[in-house]
C-alpha cells in the first residue's frame, strides 16, 4: 500500500519475482487479493496498537538484551536501553508509522542522524552504522528481516521489550516504588 498525503491510494503485488511490481486493478478480478492484502496490514497494524500486558518483570528481557552475543559467527555488543543512542534506535523503530510495512535502512537515517543532506562518505558512514545497528537488535530477536525485501519488521517479544522499557524509562520513582510495593 503505497500513501499519498496521509490517504492510502495504491495496492501492489508481486508477480513472479519480488522485482517486478504490479498495480492492482480496481475490477473484480484482484478483488481477493485486495482483500487478502488489507487484511494483513489490519493486523499487523492492530497489533502494533495493542496494548501490551504481560506478566513478566522488566528485568527478563533486560537481561539477555544487555549481554554480548554472536550473531551468524560474528560478535555483538551489548544493548544498552538507557543510553542516550540506544533509546533513539528503539524509539525509532518501534514507530508506528513502521508498523504496516516495516522500515529499512534508509527510513532510519533520518531519524537518528537528522534530516541534513550529507556528504556521500559521510551517507555511506551513517549507512554501515544503521546496518550494525540492525543487525544487534536482529542479534537480541528485537526484529526480523522480511522475506525478499531490504525492509525490516519489530517482533512481538521485541514489541513487549521495547514499550515496556519505555514505559519505565517515563515513569517516576514514586510510581515504580509504589507498583513494587
Amino acid at each position: 500500500m503505497r500513501q499519498v498525503q496521509g490517504k492510502c491510494s495504491h495496492f501492489y503485488f508481486y508477480v513472479l519475482d519480488p522485482q517486478s511490481w504490479q498495480r492492482l486493478r480496481k475490477a473484480v478480478a484482484d478483488l481477493h487479493r485486495r482483500a487478502e492484502l488489507s487484511q494483513s496490514s489490519n493486523e499487523r497494524y492492530l497489533d502494533a496498537l495493542a496494548a501490551v500486558e504481560h506478566d513478566q518483570t522488566l528485568a527478563d528481557p533486560l537481561r539477555s538484551f544487555c549481554q554480548p552475543t554472536e550473531y551468524r559467527g560474528r560478535r555483538v555488543r551489548a544493548l544498552q536501553p538507557l543510553s542516550e543512542d540506544d533509546g533513539v534506535l528503539l524509539a525509532a523503530v518501534i514507530r508506528g508509522a513502521f508498523a504496516i510495512h516495516g522500515f529499512r535502512n534508509r527510513d532510519l537515517r533520518p531519524l537518528l542522524f537528522g534530516t541534513d543532506e550529507p556528504s556521500s562518505a559521510e551517507a555511506k558512514r551513517q549507512t554501515s552504522k544503521i546496518t550494525r545497528l540492525l543487525r544487534m537488535l536482529r542479534a537480541r530477536g528485537i526484529l526480523q528481516k522480511i522475506p525478499k525485501t531490504h525492509r525490516y519488521t519489530v517482533t512481538q517479544a521485541g514489541r513487549e521489550a521495547i514499550v515496556a522499557l519505555q514505559t519505565a524509562k517515563q515513569a517516576s520513582t514514586k510510581t515504580l516504588s509504589s507498583i513494587a510495593a
